[in-house]
């Protein structure tokens, strides 16, 4: 069993700011050790800076204090993936007896 304990983020004046909480694993594979911290820093993005259902910050450029912005992937289900298919051979008949519009 592999365990690992809670680690606690705090402010300057041990204000608690976060705490991951203890993970608990069957084997290693399970538990994802943590990465040693020599030095935090944060930043503050206005509130709107981005749409957070449609993108995601994927990590903070150190040298310009910015977000790096990911798009999130839109993963498509069997049943949506048919959808688009079938409306996009709707389109293409249509298209194939209006004479070719498309």
């Amino acid at each position: 069993m592999q365990n690992l304990g809670n680690r606690i983020i705090c402010d300057q004046d041990g204000g608690i700011i976060f705490s991951t909480g203890e993970v608990v694993g069957i084997s290693e594979a399970d538990v994802v050790p943590r990465k040693n911290i020599t030095s935090l820093h944060c930043i503050d993005l206005e509130y709107g800076y981005m749409d957070y259902t449609q993108n995601r910050i994927a990590k903070i450029d150190l040298n310009t204090m910015q977000p790096i912005i990911e798009k999130i992937p839109v993963l498509e289900s069997e049943e949506q993936k048919r959808i688009r298919e079938l409306e996009d051979a709707f389109l293409l008949q249509a298209d194939n007896e209006i004479g070719g519009i498309l």
